[in-house]
């Protein structure tokens, strides 16, 4: 199953209703951190989990 179309659908409501993209990150970590945010996905402890380049 194909989940990508249900994100997108769930991002546009949360746009029409005012709810920021941002509000929905609820962890970051670096690059060079990936595995711990993969195994904090895992644990399903986050909304949206986002890896950012240590650039």
């Amino acid at each position: 199953m194909n989940e990508y179309p249900n994100a997108y659908h769930f991002l546009q409501r949360a746009e029409r209703i005012g709810l920021s993209m941002e509000d929905l990150v609820t962890h970051r970590f670096p690059l060079s951190r990936i595995q711990e945010g993969f195994e904090t996905n895992l644990r399903q402890e986050g909304i949206k989990i986002m890896i950012e380049n240590d650039a």
